[in-house]
């Protein structure tokens, strides 16, 4: 069962965001290593709390359903039906990439600042790397997205499969 779970598109699926938001949260975290949430002016801190919000947020769930479906209780009584879980899966997809759409959109305000202020120009190792790291992580976020999207429709077309 677990084996055949990991050759479904819907484990592909999982595997692909589990590694998606690991990256994004590591590219983000990567752009902070030198300046304390704290330090950051609210503007900032806004948009760097929401995206690690909606990344590890969504990170803790994606393993949780990953492992409910690799060990097969999603297909068991007591945890509810099959069907049930696919619902929840879809419903939890399509929130979800609105809300990497939403916390992308906002920190890629964040990539406009440091492009006004020269960072993709730098002649600064250090400040080019990080400048790097904060675009990666909306690219990561945006392809996140993308992901969870797929993800909706896919289980969209299992429950309807289903009735």
């Amino acid at each position: 069962m677990a084996i055949m779970y990991l050759m479904d598109p819907e484990g592909m699926l999982k595997l692909l965001e589990m590694v998606l938001l690991s990256a994004a949260i590591a590219c983000i975290t990567e752009y902070h290593k030198d300046v304390s949430l704290s330090d950051l002016p609210n503007w900032d801190f806004d948009r760097a709390a929401l995206f690690y919000g909606v990344f590890i947020i969504g990170l803790v769930i994606v393993v949780f359903l990953f492992l409910n479906f690799l060990f097969g209780c999603a297909y068991s009584k007591k945890c509810g039906s099959p069907r049930g879980w696919t619902s929840f899966v879809m419903v939890f997809s399509l929130i979800w990439a609105v809300l990497c759409a939403i916390a992308s959109g906002l920190f890629s305000e964040v990539i406009a600042k440091l492009q006004k202020e020269n960072w993709d120009q730098s002649k600064d190792e250090r400040i080019q790397w990080r400048y790097q790291q904060a675009l990666a992580a909306v690219t990561l976020g945006f392809i996140s997205f993308l992901t969870f999207l797929v993800d909706a429709i896919l289980h969209y077309r299992i429950t309807t499969s289903t009735q």
